[in-house]
């Protein structure tokens, strides 16, 4: 007995061995097929270069910083960087594809397949669409982590439909540990109403450092003033909302009989009548208000050191904003602000914050501000370049505030998915706040998104334009060199 005793304790301890030895070789994490890139094999068996385009350089000589712009395959532009920017760039912040099937992300994997050959759309329904969007950002982001330097970091924006791939992408390259946050960014507070199931609000900002233990992030400035029209109660913060008084049409008791009711005040505290003296207010039979009882009912309350409070419309009588029920007597208790004036006592809500209302130095993990809103973005553009459509650009106000987040005043920024170049307008608008940034945007001219979105806007921000609604608008100065990637050898166009 006993020695079958050992023979199955010595078994057991045989299977955790191997078990353990098992957990220990098996590679968790995010497993895809890499997709080869055409271009891929072009970097490696030929010279990537950066030439000038004279043309269309802007220089300015107001001492500003100059900022880069790349035309061409941003791979080729990053294989350039890494000779000339390796571990130099601050802050990499990229609005990628985000892979919904409705955007147009081309591959170029002519390697691969002869069915959807170099630069093709992906289909929607593709097997393989995944392992392409994680193959093509792969290369990408491991080309960006070599240009970070050890205080540097990466933000990125993206939607639900490749955001576990990204993160899980990005744990793989720059280490777990180096995971700083994932912030749901509200872009449309009123909610997609197109999306199936639920309303879609936001999208995500993914933000991951070269190395956490050398890097630091900034917080708002906030003045006192911004704090001062809040205060604080038992509940939390709250300040003077709308009174509690309905105006405007419908306003007098007969439009909403339910909303008529005396309010009591007894040392600046809120309460009402009851439901069966509420009930008594209104004549069964008939719906008329029995105005003797309540005049009665007044007396009664004032006897007992109340002061009653009725809503007034002109010389009529008015009503509140809130029916009566228990949910509404509660209420009364704990959101109703007493302002006593000459004339008398006058009720209001008390507002509470919402989202991101209340400012906070440090920013929150709920990232919102109502200038994030996608509109603004395309808002924006269209007021640079007119109705030259640009599919969902960010709006220069988040990408201000990631920045001075992320970096002090003197840094470089790199985005190569400059797509509209927001991010550079970004920056500009910075440098003319007091930082001295310089920006690379990079991009490629499919659908000539360079010759037509990119450099205009850069070009019209940088010099001054006329905007949509014929004001001419200033130009924020600084100098732009116009770049484009070539290869050694190769005769320039």
């Amino acid at each position: 007995m006993e020695k079958d005793l050992l023979t199955r304790i010595h078994l057991l301890e045989r299977q955790l061995a191997l078990a353990s030895q098992k957990v220990k070789q098996e590679d968790y994490g995010l497993i895809w097929m890499d997709v080869p890139e055409s271009i891929e094999f072009e970097a490696a068996n030929k010279q990537p270069i950066l030439r000038e385009i004279k043309g269309k350089s802007i220089i300015n000589s107001d001492g500003g910083p100059t900022h880069l712009l790349i035309e061409g395959e941003n791979y080729h532009g990053l294989s350039c960087l890494t000779r000339t920017h390796r571990k130099k760039i601050d802050l990499v912040y990229i609005d990628p594809p985000y892979n919904t099937g409705n955007e147009g992300f081309a591959y170029n994997d002519k390697r691969m397949t002869d069915r959807f050959p170099d630069g093709k759309l992906v289909p929607k329904d593709h097997p393989l669409r995944d392992s392409r969007w994680i193959s093509f950002m792969y290369r990408r982001l491991m080309l960006a982590r070599d240009l970070l330097k050890e205080t540097g970091k990466i933000i990125i924006s993206i939607d639900d439909h490749e955001l576990a791939h990204l993160i899980l992408l990005c744990r793989k390259i720059f280490g777990a540990s180096n995971q700083v946050a994932v912030l749901p960014t509200i872009m449309n507070l009123k909610g997609n109403q197109d999306q199936f199931g639920f309303a879609g609000t936001h999208e995500y900002t993914i933000i991951f450092a070269r190395n956490i233990k050398k890097c630091r992030f900034n917080e708002f400035r906030l003045t006192e003033s911004e704090l001062e029209s809040w205060d604080e109660d038992e509940i939390g913060l709250f300040k003077k909302g709308a009174p509690l008084r309905a105006t405007g049409e419908e306003d007098r008791r007969e439009h909403r009989k339910e909303m008529f009711y005396p309010i009591l005040v007894k040392n600046d505290s809120v309460s009402t009548i009851s439901k069966e003296e509420h009930a008594r207010l209104r004549d069964k039979a008939s719906g008329k208000f029995n105005d003797a009882y309540l005049l009665n009912l007044i007396r009664q309350y004032q006897a007992k050191g109340y002061e009653v409070v009725l809503p007034f419309s002109g010389e009529n009588y008015g009503r509140w904003r809130w029916g009566f029920s228990e949910v509404s007597r509660r209420r009364l208790e704990t959101d109703v602000i007493v302002k006593r004036t000459k004339s008398g006592i006058s009720l209001y809500k008390k507002q509470r914050p919402g989202i991101n209302e209340l400012p906070s130095k440090k920013p929150k993990t709920l990232f919102y501000k109502p200038e994030y809103s996608s509109g603004n973005g395309t808002a924006q553009i269209r007021d640079i370049l007119g109705e030259k459509s640009f599919k969902n650009p960010k709006p220069v106000q988040l990408i201000k505030d990631l920045i001075t987040l992320s970096v002090e005043r003197n840094a470089i920024v790199l985005d190569f998915f400059a797509g509209a170049a927001t991010t550079l307008q970004a920056c500009l608008e910075l440098n003319a706040e007091g930082f001295a940034l310089q920006s690379i945007i990079c991009t490629n001219n499919e659908g000539a998104i360079c010759s037509e979105i990119t450099y205009p806007r850069a070009k019209k921000v940088i010099k001054g334009y006329r905007n949509a609604r014929g004001q001419d608008v200033r130009g924020l100065g600084n100098s732009l060199v116009y770049l484009r990637t070539s290869f050694a050898g190769r005769k320039m166009k």
